[in-house]
């Protein structure tokens, strides 16, 4: 998960630089384009988070009832 996030955030470095050598217009395009994509990030990022709380005590309770 750590690798998966820091491929995708590489590869929005990577196109907001080379965008920004096409002009302001352009990089105005690729930093809106970004910032939904972020967003979603960073839900998915709650949601497993909030799951791995979840099933770390279900899985808990399941071995400790056992």
């Amino acid at each position: 998960m750590i690798l998966q996030n820091l491929i995708t955030t590489f590869l929005g470095f990577v196109d907001t630089f080379m965008v920004g050598l096409l002009g302001n217009a352009e990089m105005a395009a690729v930093t809106a384009a970004n910032a939904p994509i972020f967003i979603v990030q960073i839900v998915i990022f709650g949601f497993q988070s909030g799951m791995v709380v979840l099933v770390s005590q279900y899985w808990g309770q399941t071995v400790k009832g056992n």
